[in-house]
């Protein structure tokens, strides 16, 4: 027969299983969450990246022009 000290020790293995149960899940979700972070972060530094990239394509094709040139393609851009 299992005494009241039994279900006891049952009860306690339970409820200290059910505690890390839900420790784990929460550190396993705050580390998805920084992994979307850092994939996030990673993005934005490629965009930035290939933002530069063709900021600077265009400055070396506007200091090849003339200034003739570099008026007209400013002109499609200036305010009217």
């Amino acid at each position: 027969m299992i005494g009241v000290s039994g279900y006891l020790l049952t009860a306690g293995a339970a409820i200290v299983a059910l505690v890390g149960i839900v420790v784990k899940s929460r550190l396993d979700g705050a580390r998805l969450e920084r992994a979307k972070r850092v994939a996030e972060e990673l993005r934005a530094a490629e965009d930035r990246l290939e933002m530069d990239r063709e900021a600077n394509e265009e400055e070396c094709a506007v200091a090849n022009m003339s200034d003739a040139e570099a008026r007209r393609e400013a002109m499609k851009w200036a305010r009217r």
